[in-house]
């Protein structure tokens, strides 16, 4: 029964399945007393279309595509070539790319538990559904460059990446791989 001033939630929403994110969300709400701030942080699901690694691949196969749609609606003549499609799309990136992170022998690796991202848009609409306001979305991590290429120029790369730091940059939505949600209970 007892209200807060704010709710921030930092960390937490990768390890949250995603029919889990809007009850998490509206619970957040409620958290708080009228005028107060709620704010979620998330890794970026839309950072997948600039680091063309295993991410943008998994992004582009899976929600862009709808690659298991496709195979349930290919007829018997099509499917080896919408197999050899998909396999050809997946050459386009570097699927190896960020080595997978094992654990260490009896604990998984960061890679083998639930750690998702989230589209900063559809969580943003999430916060709407919560009855928040003044909804915001501030995005941060920039990458001057796709990630697999900062060993090629290490120092750019990071003056670069900190220089483009600005959470309103629109450039976030892609180049930024974390983001906030921001909103006020009415």
């Amino acid at each position: 029964a007892r209200r807060f001033g704010a709710a921030i939630c930092v960390g937490v929403l990768p390890h949250i399945p995603a029919d889990a994110d809007d009850a998490v969300v509206a619970a957040l709400a409620d958290a708080v007393l009228p005028g107060g701030l709620v704010v979620a942080e998330a890794r970026n699901q839309l950072f997948g279309l600039f680091t063309m690694n295993r991410y943008s691949h998994a992004l582009v196969r899976d929600d862009l595509i709808g690659a298991d749609a496709l195979r349930a609606r290919v007829s018997p003549e099509e499917s080896d070539g919408l197999e050899r499609a998909l396999t050809r799309l997946e050459g386009m990136f570097r699927t190896d790319l960020p080595p997978v992170r094992g654990g260490h022998e009896d604990e998984p690796g960061y890679d083998e538990v639930l750690s998702r991202t989230h589209n900063p848009l559809l969580l943003a609409d999430s916060f709407r559904r919560a009855g928040l306001v003044d909804v915001r979305t501030l995005y941060y991590h920039f990458h001057a460059l796709p990630p697999m290429l900062e060993a090629d120029a290490p120092r750019l790369f990071r003056e670069a990446s900190i220089a483009m730091e600005d959470p309103e940059d629109w450039r976030g939505l892609v180049m930024a791989s974390a983001f906030l949600v921001a909103g006020r209970r009415p």
